[in-house]
């Protein structure tokens, strides 16, 4: 098993170098600019926070899109059906990197939010507000943020997982991962324009198009995900 996550390594290395240049430039950034100005560490480090843990979910699309494609622009994956190895357990190996990039994406991020809560006084008291009511993490703007945010970052890697095992060019597969986020939000102000009912502005609410956003996100990649899947287990590579 450990041979085939370094394989899915060296197929990726790329992509995962690029991946943390873009995760640490900001906050680089940040630093040489904290630096200059003495005393508004926290204003610089919120903006770099921000710009690296958006950004740096598009390399989920990359990774989607090269995890299958990938092997059959090098034609190791024509290697790898000559040997007895279980399609399976080249699945799994395939699963590894996309959760450990999310892991580091949201990691490093939480370091630097954990920085900047104690050099900010203000997010200091949003800290100890959340502290001692745990009931806020509950609320419907915090769970419509993270679903916004996960459910672009799953459709990015599930969408690009499900077109790289259709696909033989990982170019295209990481193309229609990254456009499918994009589509969506056309797609539901495509209705918000069409639709003139009287529910035309419940439609209008920023929460409603959220809500909607982040469940067509995350259902359309349940089915990517498992279409894909269906089809990489059943494929004959040539």
């Amino acid at each position: 098993m450990n041979w085939l996550i370094w394989k899915e390594y060296r197929l990726n290395r790329l992509i995962l170098g690029a991946g943390l240049f873009l995760l640490l430039l900001p906050h680089a950034i940040a630093l040489v600019n904290g630096l200059r100005h003495l005393g508004n560490w926290s204003h610089y480090f919120e903006q770099s926070m921000m710009f690296s843990f958006y950004v740096t979910h598009v390399i989920l699309a990359l990774l989607g899109g090269n995890s299958i494609a990938g092997e059959r622009g090098d034609r190791s994956a024509e290697f790898l059906a000559t040997l007895p190895l279980s399609r399976r357990r080249n699945l799994a190996s395939k699963l590894v990197l996309g959760p450990l990039a999310v892991a580091v994406i949201w990691g490093v991020n939480l370091l630097i939010f954990l920085f900047v809560s104690g050099a900010s006084p203000g997010l200091t008291e949003i800290l100890r507000e959340f502290a001692a009511r745990p009931d806020l993490l509950f609320r419907r703007e915090l769970l419509l943020f993270f679903g916004c945010v996960g459910g672009t970052g799953l459709a990015f890697f599930c969408v690009g997982w499900s077109a790289s095992s259709f696909l033989n060019s990982s170019v295209y597969a990481s193309a229609i991962a990254l456009m499918t986020p994009l589509t969506v939000i056309m797609g539901i102000q495509g209705v918000i324009w069409w639709t003139e009912t009287r529910f035309y502005g419940r439609w209008e609410e920023p929460a409603t198009v959220a809500c909607w956003y982040a469940s067509i996100c995350i259902t359309l990649s349940v089915a990517a995900f498992i279409a894909g899947t269906w089809y990489y287990l059943r494929r004959v590579e040539p």
